[in-house]
């Protein structure tokens, strides 16, 4: 399995989203990866999962405690 699959050759390309609502919250995190992750961080990102979740989903009940 490639470690980049899906997302190109920069590991941050998964924040680059079409929804303008998704890319303006995906590319403030970008932002903050960048300025707070060092680089050997940044290229692990493809080899990691996580999940972010919507702000209503707490709200709703969808979101663990």
């Amino acid at each position: 399995m490639i470690a980049n699959e899906g997302y190109g050759r920069d590991p941050l390309s998964f924040f680059q989203r079409e929804d303008q609502l998704e890319n303006e919250v995906y590319s403030k995190l970008k932002e903050v990866l960048e300025a707070e992750a060092d680089p050997g961080q940044i290229e692990m990102l493809p080899k990691m999962s996580f999940a972010m979740i919507k702000p209503d989903a707490y709200l709703r009940g969808l979101a663990p405690i």
